[in-house]
């Protein structure tokens, strides 16, 4: 299909959005990007799909459209399913964390979260800084997560984003993840503050990065 124009599209602020992709801030999705003006995440949808669920949620979404293609057509949000998208036979986040004692349940209204914002490392209980986990627990959890399967409830959406467990794709996600919080800390007004933090998060891409798994 002839690329004619990227779309924004589904705004919370009822605008139609004269933004286009590249205008916007990189997250550590490839396919989510932040919008400064309305200040929520965009979603890239590269097929029909992924259009219909992202429209279904009502979230942002940025798409390639040609409608002189003969193969394109518009979505219609109300066809697709409103539930959530779990990933099957895979374990629930309260299942991990009774298997496994580095990882902790995430609260009960998780799933009311913008699961672009909310990692499934953190969910599982992944923390840095002062009041985050020692150096030993935040490895134990890095290396637990490295080999597990993605928690049912996690949006397959998202999931393709981490990969397989114990695979080249989940070290290269981790790594990207976790650099990406690092940055995004640094350039914040309180950076100074969050020193501690953004030298944790900055050993432990390292770490992952390297790690003998």
């Amino acid at each position: 299909m002839t690329v004619s124009d990227v779309l924004l599209r589904n705004c919370a602020w009822g605008f139609k959005c004269d933004k286009n992709w590249n205008d916007l801030a990189p997250t550590s999705f490839e396919n989510i990007r932040h919008c400064g003006a309305c200040d929520s995440p965009v979603h890239f949808c590269e097929d029909d799909q992924q259009l219909q669920y992202a429209l279904a949620r009502n979230w942002c979404v940025s798409f390639v459209a040609d409608p002189t293609a003969t193969d394109w057509r518009p979505v219609d949000p109300s066809a697709a399913s409103t539930g959530l998208v779990v990933l099957s036979g895979h374990p629930t986040f309260a299942d991990l964390a009774a298997s496994n004692e580095v990882f902790s349940a995430p609260a009960a209204d998780f799933a009311s979260v913008e699961w672009a914002d909310q990692s499934p490392l953190h969910l599982l209980g992944y923390r840095v800084g002062r009041k985050g986990l020692s150096l030993a627990k935040r490895r134990r959890l890095l290396e637990a997560f490295y080999a597990a399967l993605l928690p049912a409830e996690y949006p397959a959406i998202y999931a393709e984003h981490w990969g397989p467990p114990a695979s080249p794709e989940r070290r290269a996600a981790m790594t990207q993840h976790v650099r990406w919080l690092a940055r995004q800390a640094a350039q914040r007004q309180n950076a100074e503050a969050m020193s501690v933090a953004i030298a944790d998060w900055e050993k432990d891409a390292a770490f992952i990065e390297t790690a003998d798994w």
